[in-house]
């Protein structure tokens, strides 16, 4: 063990283990040497073979944590997230099956530089959202898409506390069925200056009226995202005409006399051609990013 500690980068600080595996040792050893890491990528295996206390209490530097399709997650972990990685500014809990958010109120509450959230795909619950006290961040990037958990009324209920928001992932929540005309007047009626970028795809009860008025409503919106929202028909396009910067990507039925053919079940309307050209930079929640644009 000493000459391999004497080969471990004293000065690591991005590393990036997800979907990897290999010889316990290894884990062990790597676990005992992030103390300078600032982005790390946490793979199953490690999570399976470490002292998880001895783990977080050496991340007490880390900014972005991404545990994405970690199953040996669970909710005790989020309370040593919450109590060691203080320094948080991007944290990753997608398609981690067993988290349900208890402890997610800890890291709302100690890591006050907290951006970027992700739960997808996970088990996360409105109890647990609501426990948290959001007015304690400015958050700027949420994804709770595929949570079968979350209803309406806790959208409803979360929605209005995180104006903050530049990046808004919602798609499928509960079965498609926790996104409605009621959710997206929330967002209508409350100001968010700063959302860019919104995904409300799999929603099954969204209409175009509803989406249309929530369109209209945001100013600083660049793309929505309406992929097999079944309700919806390509009459949108023409009620939501005051918002003409805006590139829609949707799948329309062809309930509507004015539905088009679509390839793959894709319409994409873009309503600024040369707006449109410049959306390559749009800011999209991933490891990769905070990695690569993050300024120590």
């Amino acid at each position: 063990m000493p000459n391999h500690l004497l080969k471990f980068p004293p000065r690591l600080e991005l590393l990036d283990l997800r979907y990897s595996n290999g010889d316990e040792e290894a884990f062990v050893l790597i676990s005992s040497n992030v103390k300078q890491l600032k982005c790390f990528g946490v793979t199953n295996h490690m999570m399976l073979h470490v002292n998880e206390v001895q783990l977080f209490q050496n991340l007490n530097r880390v900014n972005v944590l991404d545990f994405s399709y970690c199953n040996a997650l669970f909710d005790a972990t989020l309370l040593l997230v919450g109590t060691f990685c203080t320094q948080l500014y991007s944290l990753s809990l997608s398609h981690c099956n067993n988290v349900s958010g208890n402890g997610l109120d800890l890291i709302v509450q100690n890591c006050k530089n907290l951006k970027s959230l992700s739960f997808s795909g996970t088990s996360l619950t409105d109890q647990n959202l609501s426990n948290c006290n959001w007015g304690n961040l400015q958050l700027e990037e949420l994804d709770v898409s595929w949570c079968r958990n979350i209803t309406e009324n806790g959208l409803m209920a979360l929605l209005p506390k995180l104006n903050h928001l530049v990046y808004l992932r919602l798609c499928s929540c509960g079965f498609g069925h926790a996104i409605t005309d009621r959710v997206l007047a929330t967002l209508s009626n409350n100001s968010y200056p700063k959302l860019e970028i919104l995904d409300v795809s799999y929603s099954r009860e969204i209409s175009d009226i509803g989406t249309a008025k929530l369109i209209c409503s945001l100013p600083a919106l660049k793309q929505i995202r309406l992929s097999c929202c079944r309700k919806l028909t390509v009459d949108l396009v023409s009620q939501a005409t005051s918002n003409k910067h805006v590139l829609i990507l949707a799948s329309f039925g062809e309930s509507s006399e004015h539905a088009q053919t679509t390839q793959a079940g894709i319409l994409s309307v873009v309503r600024d051609m040369e707006r449109a050209s410049t959306l390559s930079d749009i800011r999209r929640y991933s490891f990769e990013r905070h990695m690569l644009t993050y300024n120590y």
